[in-house]
């Protein structure tokens, strides 16, 4: 029984916040000289976010601090992490939701400042929010070390009184406690708890699963959605991914996946490009219904307006195993053409290749 990276995310990396998160790309774990020099306090949420220590920005104005009545996004990542590089359409598009509501920042922690430098300008639009660099690593010390993180990306969110209120995976949690904060309404203790007591729920609900106690996974799935709707709709997500990746009864996830494309997770572009990529990727080529996958990639792309070439290259493959290789080459040219960066534009065009060919 397979336990694949998205689920891993999802049950472990909030269960143990402070473990590397799977799906992510873990940092450096080597003390830094400004770790053995600072003794610092635990970081948690309602604390006052740690200072702004970059030594340079690539993009945007420079942020010296955090300004009153603004919120920000301050987010660790770097250019050899694949999961950074496919969380950068999403923070652009917040970014743009939000406008001078929120400023995002990409904090980079690659070593290399001109790979960073590099990477930047190749994104173009596609990354429009400020990014800057860390060099040597004494922020991330002050923030991801202090909060007991070391995988990446990882978000932090800063309120209009400069507290730092959430940590997380920017594709879990993020947009609802954003929208929460800008509202100024936010409760970070009750949410600490009730994401603590979701994903306790959630291990209990894998652990049953897989011992084949369906009684007892599905109670506690059952208390997980009665936490609030959020978390209910994650919960049935959960549902989906229990059923697919670890008991493997094909025709029942299949049939939940059809109520979420429809249901909760309609206009979720993140759960939705999950939920096809999944389907597609089940075990037993008896198992796939790709038609579905196509359907729940195909309004992930709308959602996302085509600016994901992530989700694009997912649609593609769909409509390829699906038969339809032109409508794959058709989907793929998009993610070409959407895509920034030589080395990814390179695999990009290969793929695009292969579709083109004839069988």
């Amino acid at each position: 029984m397979r336990l694949n990276a998205a689920l891993a995310i999802v049950v472990a990396t909030h269960a143990l916040p402070a473990a590397a998160q799977p799906g992510s790309a873990v940092t450096d774990p080597a003390p830094t000289s400004h770790e053995t020099a600072v003794s610092r306090e635990p970081l948690r949420p309602g604390d006052p976010a740690p200072a702004l220590t970059v030594d340079s920005w690539f993009k945007g104005e420079t942020v010296s601090g955090f300004e009153p009545g603004r919120v920000y996004v301050v987010e660790f990542w770097a250019t050899w992490c694949g999961p950074c590089i496919d969380s950068i359409p999403h923070l652009t598009h917040l970014q743009h939701r939000y406008k001078d509501r929120v400023r995002i920042i990409g904090v980079s922690t690659d070593s290399r400042r001109d790979d960073a430098e590099r990477f930047v300008e190749e994104q173009g639009d596609a990354m429009d929010y400020a990014v800057a660099h860390d060099a040597d690593r004494s922020m991330t010390d002050d923030w991801m070390r202090a909060a007991g993180r070391n995988g990446i990306p990882c978000s932090f969110v800063v309120d209009g009184r400069g507290r730092m209120v959430w940590v997380g995976h920017p594709r879990f949690g993020l947009d609802p406690v954003l929208e929460q904060v800008v509202k100024g309404d936010f409760d970070a203790g009750a949410w600490a708890e009730a994401e603590s007591r979701f994903f306790q729920l959630v291990q209990r609900a894998v652990e049953a699963a897989r011992a084949g106690d369906d009684a007892a996974a599905g109670a506690a799935l059952d208390d997980a959605a009665k936490i609030d709707a959020y978390f209910a709709s994650q919960a049935a997500l959960m549902r989906f991914r229990i059923e697919i990746n670890i008991r493997q009864r094909f025709d029942e996830a299949l049939r939940m996946a059809a109520g979420l494309i429809d249901g909760p997770h309609k206009d979720d572009a993140s759960a939705l490009a999950q939920i096809g990529s999944e389907i597609m990727d089940a075990p037993g080529p008896s198992s796939r219904d790709l038609s579905l996958a196509v359907r729940a990639l195909e309004r992930a792309v709308e959602l996302e307006r085509g600016r994901d070439p992530g989700t694009l290259a997912r649609l593609a493959r769909a409509h390829w195993r699906n038969g339809d290789a032109a409508r794959a080459a058709e989907v793929q040219q998009r993610a070409l053409d959407a895509t920034r960066g030589e080395r990814r534009r390179a695999q990009a065009r290969n793929v695009l290749e292969q579709y083109q060919s004839p069988k």
